[in-house]
Protein backbone atom coordinates (compact mmCIF):
# COMPACT_ATOMS: atom_id res chain seq x y z
CA UNK A 1 0.00 0.00 0.00
CA UNK A 2 1.42 3.35 -0.89
CA UNK A 3 1.73 5.97 2.02
CA UNK A 4 -1.14 8.14 2.88
CA UNK A 5 -1.80 11.72 2.60
CA UNK A 6 -1.56 13.13 6.08
CA UNK A 7 -3.71 16.38 6.78
CA UNK A 8 -2.47 17.91 10.17
CA UNK A 9 -5.23 19.81 11.51
CA UNK A 10 -9.17 18.71 11.98
CA UNK A 11 -11.04 22.25 11.88
CA UNK A 12 -13.08 23.30 8.67
CA UNK A 13 -10.23 23.67 6.67
CA UNK A 14 -8.33 20.10 7.45
CA UNK A 15 -11.94 17.95 7.50
CA UNK A 16 -12.55 19.63 3.74
CA UNK A 17 -9.53 19.17 2.38
CA UNK A 18 -9.63 14.92 3.72
CA UNK A 19 -13.20 15.02 2.69
CA UNK A 20 -12.32 16.72 -0.90
CA UNK A 21 -9.06 14.24 -1.15
CA UNK A 22 -12.06 11.06 -0.80
CA UNK A 23 -13.70 12.13 -3.16
CA UNK A 24 -11.41 12.37 -6.01
CA UNK A 25 -9.39 9.37 -5.05
CA UNK A 26 -12.12 6.78 -3.26
CA UNK A 27 -8.93 4.53 -2.95
CA UNK A 28 -6.39 7.18 -1.35
CA UNK A 29 -5.55 6.63 2.55
CA UNK A 30 -5.76 9.89 4.26
CA UNK A 31 -5.40 10.30 8.09
CA UNK A 32 -6.30 13.34 10.10
CA UNK A 33 -4.93 14.65 12.84
CA UNK A 34 -6.79 16.98 15.44
CA UNK A 35 -5.42 18.42 18.42
CA UNK A 36 -8.40 18.58 20.15
CA UNK A 37 -10.49 16.77 21.90
CA UNK A 38 -13.35 17.55 19.24
CA UNK A 39 -13.34 17.97 15.25
CA UNK A 40 -14.07 21.66 13.97
CA UNK A 41 -11.53 24.00 14.73
CA UNK A 42 -13.51 27.31 15.20
CA UNK A 43 -16.48 25.88 13.28
CA UNK A 44 -18.23 24.28 15.95
CA UNK A 45 -21.59 25.09 17.88
CA UNK A 46 -22.96 23.78 21.67
CA UNK A 47 -26.27 22.62 22.66
CA UNK A 48 -26.94 24.63 26.33
CA UNK A 49 -30.05 24.83 27.63
CA UNK A 50 -32.30 24.72 24.23
CA UNK A 51 -29.49 27.10 22.92
CA UNK A 52 -27.74 26.67 19.96
CA UNK A 53 -24.32 28.81 20.42
CA UNK A 54 -21.94 28.85 17.67
CA UNK A 55 -18.48 29.36 18.95
CA UNK A 56 -16.91 31.04 16.07
CA UNK A 57 -18.57 31.62 12.17
CA UNK A 58 -22.39 31.75 12.57
CA UNK A 59 -23.00 30.73 9.15
CA UNK A 60 -22.24 31.45 5.25
CA UNK A 61 -22.89 33.78 2.41
CA UNK A 62 -24.86 31.87 -0.44
CA UNK A 63 -23.46 34.59 -2.94
CA UNK A 64 -20.04 31.79 -3.06
CA UNK A 65 -21.35 28.73 -3.46
CA UNK A 66 -18.49 26.29 -1.88
CA UNK A 67 -19.56 25.21 1.30
CA UNK A 68 -23.20 25.47 -0.10
CA UNK A 69 -22.15 22.81 -2.25
CA UNK A 70 -20.35 20.57 0.25
CA UNK A 71 -23.12 21.05 2.49
CA UNK A 72 -25.04 19.53 0.06
CA UNK A 73 -23.00 16.56 -0.81
CA UNK A 74 -22.50 15.68 2.48
CA UNK A 75 -26.71 15.07 2.42
CA UNK A 76 -27.25 18.21 4.51
CA UNK A 77 -29.17 19.96 1.79
CA UNK A 78 -32.53 19.55 4.03
CA UNK A 79 -31.09 20.57 6.99
CA UNK A 80 -29.96 24.14 5.45
CA UNK A 81 -31.23 27.34 7.31
CA UNK A 82 -31.43 30.54 5.53
CA UNK A 83 -31.38 33.64 7.83
CA UNK A 84 -34.17 35.13 8.37
CA UNK A 85 -35.71 38.13 6.24
CA UNK A 86 -35.26 40.69 8.99
CA UNK A 87 -31.67 39.71 9.42
CA UNK A 88 -30.84 42.30 6.42
CA UNK A 89 -31.38 44.99 9.03
CA UNK A 90 -28.16 46.05 10.30
CA UNK A 91 -26.88 48.84 13.20
CA UNK A 92 -24.89 50.84 14.15
CA UNK A 93 -24.33 52.02 18.02
CA UNK A 94 -23.84 55.90 17.72
CA UNK A 95 -24.23 58.38 21.29
CA UNK A 96 -26.06 55.44 23.16
CA UNK A 97 -28.46 54.35 20.61
CA UNK A 98 -28.60 52.23 17.61
CA UNK A 99 -29.06 53.42 14.82
CA UNK A 100 -30.21 51.00 11.11
CA UNK A 101 -27.04 50.43 8.58
CA UNK A 102 -28.68 52.40 5.22
CA UNK A 103 -29.07 49.39 2.95
CA UNK A 104 -30.35 51.84 -0.22
CA UNK A 105 -29.71 54.86 -1.52
CA UNK A 106 -32.23 56.22 -0.65
CA UNK A 107 -32.04 55.24 3.28
CA UNK A 108 -28.30 56.27 3.16
CA UNK A 109 -29.45 59.91 1.87
CA UNK A 110 -31.91 60.09 5.08
CA UNK A 111 -29.21 58.58 7.69
CA UNK A 112 -27.94 60.72 10.97
CA UNK A 113 -24.81 58.66 10.36
CA UNK A 114 -23.16 61.32 8.19
CA UNK A 115 -23.31 64.78 7.90
CA UNK A 116 -24.61 66.35 4.62
CA UNK A 117 -21.52 67.54 3.79
CA UNK A 118 -19.92 63.67 3.76
CA UNK A 119 -23.02 62.21 2.00
CA UNK A 120 -22.31 65.09 -0.80
CA UNK A 121 -18.62 63.57 -0.89
CA UNK A 122 -20.25 60.64 -1.25
CA UNK A 123 -22.64 61.51 -3.93
CA UNK A 124 -19.13 62.85 -5.87
CA UNK A 125 -17.48 59.73 -5.77
CA UNK A 126 -18.00 59.27 -9.47
CA UNK A 127 -16.04 62.16 -10.56
CA UNK A 128 -13.27 60.46 -8.03
CA UNK A 129 -10.38 58.69 -10.62
CA UNK A 130 -9.83 55.11 -10.36
CA UNK A 131 -6.79 53.93 -8.74
CA UNK A 132 -3.80 53.56 -10.91
CA UNK A 133 -0.89 53.19 -9.00
CA UNK A 134 1.17 49.72 -8.11
CA UNK A 135 1.33 50.54 -4.19
CA UNK A 136 -1.05 48.52 -2.23
CA UNK A 137 -4.17 50.20 -0.17
CA UNK A 138 -5.40 49.64 3.23
CA UNK A 139 -9.41 49.36 3.68
CA UNK A 140 -9.10 52.82 5.04
CA UNK A 141 -7.46 54.87 2.77
CA UNK A 142 -9.72 53.09 -0.07
CA UNK A 143 -12.85 54.12 1.18
CA UNK A 144 -11.45 57.30 2.29
CA UNK A 145 -10.75 58.21 -1.22
CA UNK A 146 -13.59 56.84 -2.87
CA UNK A 147 -16.20 58.17 -0.30
CA UNK A 148 -14.59 60.23 1.74
CA UNK A 149 -13.20 60.34 5.32
CA UNK A 150 -16.29 60.51 7.12
CA UNK A 151 -17.58 57.31 5.24
CA UNK A 152 -14.40 55.64 5.97
CA UNK A 153 -14.75 56.14 9.58
CA UNK A 154 -18.11 55.97 10.05
CA UNK A 155 -19.12 52.62 8.01
CA UNK A 156 -15.99 50.65 7.03
CA UNK A 157 -13.98 50.82 10.13
CA UNK A 158 -16.67 48.87 11.97
CA UNK A 159 -17.27 46.68 9.30
CA UNK A 160 -13.52 45.49 9.40
CA UNK A 161 -14.20 45.02 13.11
CA UNK A 162 -17.13 43.10 12.60
CA UNK A 163 -14.97 40.65 10.07
CA UNK A 164 -11.75 40.51 11.49
CA UNK A 165 -12.03 42.13 14.99
CA UNK A 166 -9.12 44.29 13.12
CA UNK A 167 -8.01 48.20 11.99
CA UNK A 168 -9.44 48.75 8.65
CA UNK A 169 -6.33 51.22 8.61
CA UNK A 170 -3.96 48.77 8.95
CA UNK A 171 -6.43 46.36 6.62
CA UNK A 172 -4.94 45.08 3.15
CA UNK A 173 -7.74 45.91 0.60
CA UNK A 174 -7.02 43.47 -2.02
CA UNK A 175 -6.18 40.92 0.69
CA UNK A 176 -9.61 41.09 2.52
CA UNK A 177 -11.41 42.32 0.32
CA UNK A 178 -10.82 42.49 -3.23
CA UNK A 179 -14.61 42.07 -4.83
CA UNK A 180 -14.18 45.88 -3.99
CA UNK A 181 -11.50 46.30 -6.54
CA UNK A 182 -13.26 44.87 -9.14
CA UNK A 183 -16.33 47.19 -8.22
CA UNK A 184 -14.38 50.43 -8.59
CA UNK A 185 -13.60 49.01 -11.93
CA UNK A 186 -17.07 47.47 -12.96
CA UNK A 187 -19.03 49.97 -11.48
CA UNK A 188 -16.80 53.01 -11.20
CA UNK A 189 -17.10 53.14 -7.65
CA UNK A 190 -18.92 51.64 -4.51
CA UNK A 191 -22.36 53.97 -4.71
CA UNK A 192 -22.83 53.70 -7.95
CA UNK A 193 -22.83 49.79 -7.32
CA UNK A 194 -25.29 50.09 -4.93
CA UNK A 195 -27.35 52.03 -7.10
CA UNK A 196 -27.03 49.28 -9.96
CA UNK A 197 -27.47 46.49 -7.54
CA UNK A 198 -30.96 48.38 -6.21
CA UNK A 199 -32.41 49.14 -9.92
CA UNK A 200 -31.90 45.41 -10.28
CA UNK A 201 -33.49 44.26 -7.24
CA UNK A 202 -30.69 42.35 -5.28
CA UNK A 203 -29.61 44.93 -2.74
CA UNK A 204 -32.27 44.16 -0.30
CA UNK A 205 -30.16 41.75 1.66
CA UNK A 206 -26.13 41.02 2.56
CA UNK A 207 -24.74 43.86 1.14
CA UNK A 208 -22.26 40.87 -0.53
CA UNK A 209 -25.27 39.72 -2.39
CA UNK A 210 -25.40 36.39 -1.04
CA UNK A 211 -27.82 35.26 1.99
CA UNK A 212 -26.58 33.91 5.55
CA UNK A 213 -27.08 30.45 6.15
CA UNK A 214 -26.73 27.82 8.59
CA UNK A 215 -27.96 24.92 10.12
CA UNK A 216 -30.94 24.31 12.95
CA UNK A 217 -28.05 23.26 15.16
CA UNK A 218 -25.08 25.83 14.46
CA UNK A 219 -22.54 25.47 11.64
CA UNK A 220 -21.32 22.40 14.05
CA UNK A 221 -23.43 20.31 12.19
CA UNK A 222 -21.20 20.97 8.97
CA UNK A 223 -18.12 20.08 10.37
CA UNK A 224 -19.57 17.40 12.69
CA UNK A 225 -20.41 15.45 9.28
CA UNK A 226 -17.27 15.90 7.62
CA UNK A 227 -15.99 14.00 10.61
CA UNK A 228 -18.59 11.93 10.72
CA UNK A 229 -17.66 11.14 6.75
CA UNK A 230 -13.95 10.26 7.50
CA UNK A 231 -14.65 7.49 10.20
CA UNK A 232 -11.44 6.38 11.86
CA UNK A 233 -8.91 8.09 9.68
CA UNK A 234 -9.96 11.09 11.92
CA UNK A 235 -7.61 10.89 14.80
CA UNK A 236 -8.47 13.55 17.48
CA UNK A 237 -6.33 14.49 20.71
CA UNK A 238 -3.21 13.48 18.51
CA UNK A 239 -1.33 16.74 17.93
CA UNK A 240 1.49 16.64 15.46
CA UNK A 241 4.89 17.16 17.59
CA UNK A 242 7.65 17.25 14.74
CA UNK A 243 7.94 16.95 10.65
CA UNK A 244 10.34 15.52 9.01
CA UNK A 245 11.45 14.94 5.04
CA UNK A 246 12.29 11.51 4.74
CA UNK A 247 13.53 10.82 0.76
CA UNK A 248 10.55 11.33 -1.49
CA UNK A 249 8.14 11.64 1.02
CA UNK A 250 7.73 12.92 5.05
CA UNK A 251 7.53 11.50 8.18
CA UNK A 252 4.93 12.97 11.03
CA UNK A 253 5.50 12.23 14.53
CA UNK A 254 2.41 12.66 17.22
CA UNK A 255 3.16 14.18 20.69
CA UNK A 256 2.15 10.29 21.69
CA UNK A 257 5.36 9.07 20.46
CA UNK A 258 3.79 7.55 17.08
CA UNK A 259 5.70 7.58 13.75
CA UNK A 260 3.77 8.13 10.66
CA UNK A 261 5.04 7.97 6.89
CA UNK A 262 3.34 9.78 4.32
CA UNK A 263 3.49 10.68 0.51
CA UNK A 264 2.26 13.89 1.24
CA UNK A 265 1.61 16.40 4.10
CA UNK A 266 -1.05 18.90 4.11
CA UNK A 267 -1.05 21.67 6.98
CA UNK A 268 -3.96 22.98 7.86
CA UNK A 269 -3.10 25.07 11.11
CA UNK A 270 -3.10 28.32 12.30
CA UNK A 271 0.00 30.19 10.66
CA UNK A 272 2.05 30.45 14.10
CA UNK A 273 1.58 26.52 14.64
CA UNK A 274 2.26 26.03 10.81
CA UNK A 275 5.17 27.78 11.13
CA UNK A 276 6.56 25.75 14.36
CA UNK A 277 6.27 22.54 12.62
CA UNK A 278 8.09 23.90 9.54
CA UNK A 279 11.11 25.72 11.85
CA UNK A 280 13.36 22.91 10.63
CA UNK A 281 12.15 21.19 7.23
CA UNK A 282 10.88 24.64 5.39
CA UNK A 283 12.79 27.74 7.51
CA UNK A 284 11.93 30.26 4.47
CA UNK A 285 7.84 29.71 4.74
CA UNK A 286 8.26 29.25 8.59
CA UNK A 287 9.64 32.86 8.54
CA UNK A 288 7.24 34.24 6.42
CA UNK A 289 4.14 32.43 8.48
CA UNK A 290 5.64 34.42 11.52
CA UNK A 291 4.70 37.24 9.75
CA UNK A 292 0.97 36.44 9.82
CA UNK A 293 -0.33 38.23 13.07
CA UNK A 294 -3.58 37.00 14.38
CA UNK A 295 -6.18 38.82 17.49
CA UNK A 296 -7.53 37.37 20.44
CA UNK A 297 -11.24 37.18 20.34
CA UNK A 298 -13.93 36.58 22.97
CA UNK A 299 -17.31 35.33 22.32
CA UNK A 300 -19.70 35.88 25.13
CA UNK A 301 -23.51 34.20 24.05
CA UNK A 302 -26.21 35.11 26.42
CA UNK A 303 -29.45 33.97 26.91
CA UNK A 304 -32.21 35.86 27.61
CA UNK A 305 -36.44 35.67 28.68
CA UNK A 306 -37.67 37.41 25.99
CA UNK A 307 -39.06 40.32 28.30
CA UNK A 308 -35.77 40.99 29.35
CA UNK A 309 -35.39 43.99 26.71
CA UNK A 310 -36.96 47.28 25.92
CA UNK A 311 -37.51 45.81 23.05
CA UNK A 312 -37.09 42.54 21.75
CA UNK A 313 -34.29 42.07 19.21
CA UNK A 314 -35.90 42.22 15.43
CA UNK A 315 -32.29 42.59 13.01
CA UNK A 316 -28.80 41.13 12.56
CA UNK A 317 -27.64 43.07 15.24
CA UNK A 318 -25.03 45.85 15.50
CA UNK A 319 -21.29 47.18 15.65
CA UNK A 320 -19.63 49.50 17.88
CA UNK A 321 -17.17 52.08 16.05
CA UNK A 322 -14.22 52.44 18.94
CA UNK A 323 -14.69 56.02 20.95
CA UNK A 324 -18.00 54.96 22.07
CA UNK A 325 -17.27 54.84 25.55
CA UNK A 326 -18.43 50.96 24.65
CA UNK A 327 -15.90 47.91 24.95
CA UNK A 328 -18.17 45.70 23.60
CA UNK A 329 -17.20 45.13 19.05
CA UNK A 330 -20.56 44.00 18.41
CA UNK A 331 -23.85 41.93 19.00
CA UNK A 332 -25.09 39.14 16.97
CA UNK A 333 -28.92 38.81 17.75
CA UNK A 334 -29.01 35.06 16.63
CA UNK A 335 -32.73 34.23 18.15
CA UNK A 336 -33.74 37.20 15.34
CA UNK A 337 -31.19 35.77 12.76
CA UNK A 338 -32.17 31.89 13.09
CA UNK A 339 -34.73 31.46 15.30
CA UNK A 340 -34.97 27.83 15.62
CA UNK A 341 -31.83 28.31 17.60
CA UNK A 342 -33.00 29.67 20.62
CA UNK A 343 -35.95 27.98 22.63
CA UNK A 344 -39.54 29.86 22.04
CA UNK A 345 -40.03 32.57 24.26
CA UNK A 346 -36.50 33.02 24.65
CA UNK A 347 -33.54 35.52 23.14
CA UNK A 348 -29.94 34.53 22.55
CA UNK A 349 -27.11 36.76 21.45
CA UNK A 350 -23.60 36.70 20.58
CA UNK A 351 -21.36 39.96 21.64
CA UNK A 352 -17.88 40.02 20.45
CA UNK A 353 -14.71 41.23 22.42
CA UNK A 354 -10.99 42.24 21.96
CA UNK A 355 -9.24 42.04 18.57
CA UNK A 356 -6.46 44.10 18.00
CA UNK A 357 -8.47 47.64 19.71
CA UNK A 358 -8.95 45.85 23.26
CA UNK A 359 -6.05 42.56 23.85
CA UNK A 360 -6.50 43.32 27.38
CA UNK A 361 -10.58 41.75 27.19
CA UNK A 362 -8.47 38.11 26.93
CA UNK A 363 -7.54 38.21 30.82
CA UNK A 364 -10.81 39.82 32.54
CA UNK A 365 -12.90 37.19 34.23
CA UNK A 366 -16.24 35.76 33.31
CA UNK A 367 -17.68 37.99 36.03
CA UNK A 368 -16.08 41.26 35.05
CA UNK A 369 -16.75 40.75 31.50
CA UNK A 370 -20.65 39.95 32.55
CA UNK A 371 -21.19 42.78 34.15
CA UNK A 372 -19.51 44.90 31.41
CA UNK A 373 -21.72 43.26 29.11
CA UNK A 374 -24.87 44.02 31.07
CA UNK A 375 -24.38 47.46 31.71
CA UNK A 376 -23.59 48.16 27.79
CA UNK A 377 -26.69 45.66 26.72
CA UNK A 378 -28.76 47.74 29.45
CA UNK A 379 -27.62 51.67 27.34
CA UNK A 380 -28.39 50.22 23.84
CA UNK A 381 -30.69 47.96 24.21
CA UNK A 382 -33.05 48.41 27.81
CA UNK A 383 -31.27 45.11 29.02
CA UNK A 384 -33.29 45.13 32.52
CA UNK A 385 -33.08 41.07 33.53
CA UNK A 386 -29.89 39.01 34.28
CA UNK A 387 -29.65 36.29 31.31
CA UNK A 388 -30.76 32.52 31.88
CA UNK A 389 -27.94 31.19 29.82
CA UNK A 390 -23.86 32.01 29.80
CA UNK A 391 -21.18 30.86 27.39
CA UNK A 392 -17.81 32.16 27.36
CA UNK A 393 -15.65 31.03 24.57
CA UNK A 394 -11.75 32.81 24.29
CA UNK A 395 -9.80 32.16 21.04
CA UNK A 396 -6.42 32.86 21.25
CA UNK A 397 -5.03 34.14 17.90
CA UNK A 398 -8.36 33.78 16.79
CA UNK A 399 -8.84 35.99 13.79
CA UNK A 400 -5.60 36.16 11.11
CA UNK A 401 -5.03 39.71 10.39
CA UNK A 402 -4.61 40.33 6.40
CA UNK A 403 -2.41 43.72 7.19
CA UNK A 404 -0.35 45.44 4.19
CA UNK A 405 1.65 43.12 2.21
CA UNK A 406 -0.55 39.89 3.01
CA UNK A 407 -0.75 38.69 -0.50
CA UNK A 408 2.52 39.28 -1.58
CA UNK A 409 3.51 37.03 1.65
CA UNK A 410 1.12 34.45 0.17
CA UNK A 411 2.65 34.87 -3.24
CA UNK A 412 6.26 33.94 -1.76
CA UNK A 413 4.90 30.94 0.66
CA UNK A 414 3.10 29.91 -2.73
CA UNK A 415 6.46 29.91 -4.57
CA UNK A 416 8.69 28.43 -1.85
CA UNK A 417 6.21 25.74 -1.67
CA UNK A 418 6.76 24.92 -5.12
CA UNK A 419 10.64 23.85 -4.04
CA UNK A 420 9.53 21.48 -1.29
CA UNK A 421 7.29 18.51 -2.93
CA UNK A 422 4.58 17.35 -1.07
CA UNK A 423 4.17 19.51 1.06
CA UNK A 424 0.62 21.82 1.35
CA UNK A 425 -0.91 24.55 3.12
CA UNK A 426 -4.47 25.53 3.74
CA UNK A 427 -6.45 27.72 6.10
CA UNK A 428 -7.62 30.86 7.27
CA UNK A 429 -4.32 32.23 7.40
CA UNK A 430 -3.58 32.45 3.89
CA UNK A 431 -6.65 33.25 1.65
CA UNK A 432 -9.32 34.25 3.19
CA UNK A 433 -10.76 34.52 6.54
CA UNK A 434 -14.38 33.03 6.37
CA UNK A 435 -16.12 29.69 5.73
CA UNK A 436 -16.60 29.95 1.74
CA UNK A 437 -12.98 30.91 2.13
CA UNK A 438 -11.47 27.99 3.57
CA UNK A 439 -13.47 25.22 2.17
CA UNK A 440 -12.90 26.99 -1.84
CA UNK A 441 -9.29 26.65 -0.54
CA UNK A 442 -9.81 23.17 0.61
CA UNK A 443 -11.00 22.41 -2.81
CA UNK A 444 -8.22 24.11 -4.69
CA UNK A 445 -5.67 22.22 -2.34
CA UNK A 446 -7.05 18.79 -2.38
CA UNK A 447 -6.66 18.89 -6.41
CA UNK A 448 -3.33 20.07 -6.04
CA UNK A 449 -2.30 16.96 -4.27
CA UNK A 450 -3.84 14.78 -6.72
Amino acid sequence: MSAPVIVIGGGISGLATAWHLRQRRAEAEVIVLEADSAPGGTARSRQVSGFTVDLGPNGFLTNVTSTLELARALGLGEALLPADPSASRRLLARDGELVPLPLSPPSFLKSPLLSPAAKARVLLEPLMPSWGQEEEETVLEFAARRLGREFADAFVRPMVIGITAGDAAATSLDALFPRMRQMEAEYGGLFAAMVLKQLRGSGGGDPSGGRLTSFAGGVGVLTAKLAESLGGSLRLETPAASLERVGAGWRVTTTRGETLEAAQVVLALPSARAAALLRRVAPEIAGELDGIQSADVRVLALGFEAGAFRERPDGFGFLVPRGQGVRMLGCLWTSSIFPPQAPQGKVLMRTMWGGVHDPAIMGLSLEALLEVAQAELGLLMGLREAPVMTQDIAWRQGIPQYTRGHRARVRRIERALERVPGLHLTGNGLRGVGLNDCTRDAGIVAAAVG
